[in-house]
């Protein structure tokens, strides 16, 4: 693969925090992978093992496992003297025993590193079994209960007026994942909403009061549902939450690592963003830091992606870093990506013009 000027430029950079803005089809993939090999060839005593390679789904972690094994056996073959060799030959034995994971699994690791730990909204040890559906559990029991107490009690329930019962779970689901990744405090939240729900005309009041009311007791539920379990997003909370407390762990990851390359940025959380910062925070022996990302391609604003944090970021790296452009678009028509960036232009400067409100709409 030839590479174009751009590529070059964020290989070779040398900057301890880079935040690469770069669409789908730039070939992020490969200057990604070819930025690490670069980095271990120019410094003998630095290993991949000392890395942090951060991806958002477990068949991205495939793809680039198999990417960087291609690359350092490439490397392997033309190494020129013997100790070349078997330095490179032992980095590719190294490789599946590496830390290139998801974020969950990365901060699952972290967690483990800290063992049995409890803080006022922390509760965590090594044992808990991991769920995905903690909430949704959660969700389907107190709506059950909160239906049945309201018909016992002659109570009129203005959802079911305008919608099936699945339909409010989705509701609920969606509204309660949003609060929670975004690293809101609920009862705020929650008590404001309630409080301006006064200024709603009859109809819409009952509708956020009812929200409300299952918020407040679907997040009471959910906590004691996690006595022994977690779910996935729990695994950023408590790692950020942990990390910022402890400092003697923070002190240990900061120095196990030398390196963290994370992909994918533009579907980072807020917890995701704040344990970033966290980590690398600019001491002496905090790890570098190299994010890739693209606001376009941020499709995950359900589960808690936050382009707000996205953009925090870039300013945070901004001010001591260097922040970079793939902008050669090798997979696509040149028609459509100008199509692409014209409508997302314009999404963006609408919503410019709109100020962030905590209070469920």
């Amino acid at each position: 693969m030839n590479l174009t000027e751009e590529q070059q430029a964020v290989i070779d950079a040398n900057s301890r925090k880079i935040l690469v803005k770069a669409g789908a089809g730039t070939g992020k993939t490969e200057v990604l992978t070819r930025r690490i090999v670069r980095l271990i060839d120019e410094d003998p005593s630095l290993s991949i093992t000392e890395m942090a390679i951060i991806t958002f789904t477990n068949k991205a972690t495939e793809e680039l496992q198999a990417r960087l094994k291609n690359r350092l056996y490439a490397k392997w073959s033309s190494c020129s003297s013997e100790s070349e060799r078997k330095r490179f030959r032992y980095e590719l034995e190294l490789l599946n025993s590496s830390q290139i994971s998801t974020i969950h699994k990365f901060c699952k690791n972290i967690l483990s590193e800290a063992g049995p730990y409890y803080l006022d909204d922390v509760l965590f040890n090594p044992n808990f079994h991991i769920k995905n559906d903690s909430h949704k559990q959660a969700i389907t029991e107190v709506i059950e209960v909160w239906i049945q107490e309201k018909r016992a009690n002659n109570k009129p329930v203005e959802h079911l007026n305008i919608m099936p019962v699945h339909k409010l779970k989705d509701i609920l689901s969606t509204s309660y994942e949003l609060l929670r990744t975004k690293g809101l405090d609920i009862e705020t939240v929650l008590t404001r909403t309630k409080r301006y729900s006064s200024l709603e005309e009859r109809t819409a009041r009952r509708l956020k009061i009812e929200l409300v009311e299952l918020l407040k007791r679907i997040h009471e539920h959910h906590y004691l549902l996690k006595y022994n379990s977690l779910d996935v997003d729990d695994l950023l909370e408590y790692c950020y939450k942990i990390l910022k407390n402890d400092y003697g762990l923070l002190r240990k990851i900061q120095q196990k690592y030398r390196y963290i390359f994370i992909d994918e940025f533009q579907d980072t959380s807020l917890y995701q963003a704040e344990m970033v910062k966290l980590i690398c925070d600019g001491s002496d022996d905090a790890p570098a830091l190299f994010l890739v990302g693209d606001l376009k391609q941020s499709i995950y604003e359900f589960r808690g992606a936050d382009t707000d944090s996205y953009s925090k970021i870039e300013e945070w790296i901004a001010k001591d870093g260097m922040v970079l452009t793939l902008s050669t678009n090798w997979r696509s028509n040149p028609s459509l990506v100008m199509f692409v960036n014209t409508v997302f232009d314009r999404i963006k400067k609408k919503e410019s013009g709109n100020s962030g409100v905590l209070i469920i709409q």
